[in-house]
C-alpha cells in the first residue's frame, strides 16, 4: 500500500500526493483561535472540504494538543469524512492501524496525561497493529525540542518493543523534529510535522510503501 502520513497542520490545507492510505497525526486546527466554536466551523468548513477532496483510498486521522473542541466533542470529529481514531483501532485490509492523540503534559493544553498515567493508553495498542499514529513522538526519536532536551514518551518507547508487527509509526508534535525518519527491523518511525517552529511549512506529506 502507499502510505502517506502528515501532521500538525496547523490550519495548512496543503496538497496531498495520490495514495492508498494517508493518516493524520493531528493538531489539525489554525492557531490563531482556539475557541471551540471556531474550531468547530472550520473543521466542519474548510477541512471537511479538503478531505472530501483527496485523492486518497482511505483518510484516518487523530487529533493533537492544539485541537480543543475534539476533546470536547469527539462526535463531531467522527462526522467528518475520515476515519477518526481517539485510542481506537481499525482494519484497512491489509493493514491495522491505531490512533492516539496523547501526549506527557505540558501546560495546560489537550489531550495531556502525566507519564505515569500514560502506560494505560499504550497498552491500548494491540500487539499485532502495523501502522501506529500518535500525536506525539517516543522518547528518543524525532523529539529533540528546541531548548535541546528530549521529550517524548518514555512508556510510549518501552511499548514499541513489544509490537513485533509494525511496519510505521508516525508522529509530530514536536516541530523541531520535522524529518526525522529511523528504521529499527522492519519499523520506519517518522516525525511527519508539516510546520517547523515557527509554524513554516517545511514538509509535505512523507510517503511510505507497506
Amino acid at each position: 500500500m502507499r502510505v502517506a502520513a502528515i501532521s500538525d497542520l496547523h490550519g495548512s490545507l496543503p496538497e496531498i500526493p495520490s495514495c492508498d492510505l494517508l493518516v493524520i497525526a493531528g493538531d489539525l486546527c489554525p492557531v490563531e483561535d482556539h475557541a471551540l466554536d471556531f474550531q468547530r466551523r472550520w473543521l466542519e468548513g474548510p477541512f471537511s472540504e479538503w478531505l472530501g477532496g483527496l485523492d486518497a483510498g482511505s483518510v484516518v486521522g487523530i487529533a493533537g494538543n492544539h485541537d480543543f473542541v475534539a476533546e470536547a466533542d469527539p462526535e463531531l470529529m467522527r462526522g467528518l469524512p475520515w476515519t477518526y481514531l481517539c485510542d481506537e483501532t481499525v482494519d484497512l485490509d491489509p493493514l491495522r492501524i491505531h490512533g492516539s492523540p496523547w501526549t506527557p503534559t505540558f501546560m495546560e493544553w489537550a489531550f495531556m496525561k502525566d507519564e505515569a498515567d500514560l502506560d494505560a493508553v499504550w497498552a491500548l495498542i494491540p500487539p499485532d497493529v502495523d501502522v501506529l499514529v500518535t500525536h506525539g513522538p517516543p522518547f528518543g526519536h524525532g523529539d529533540l525540542a528546541v531548548h535541546g532536551l528530549h521529550v517524548g514518551s518514555d512508556s510510549l518507547a518501552a511499548r514499541l518493543s513489544g509490537l513485533e508487527r509494525l511496519r510505521l509509526h508516525a508522529f509530530g508534535h514536536i516541530h523541531e523534529g520535522w524529518g526525522s525518519r529511523e528504521t529499527d527491523g522492519n519499523t520506519t518511525i517518522a516525525n511527519v510535522s508539516y510546520v517547523d517552529f515557527d509554524y513554516r511549512p517545511v514538509q509535505p506529506a512523507t510517503v511510505f510503501e507497506l
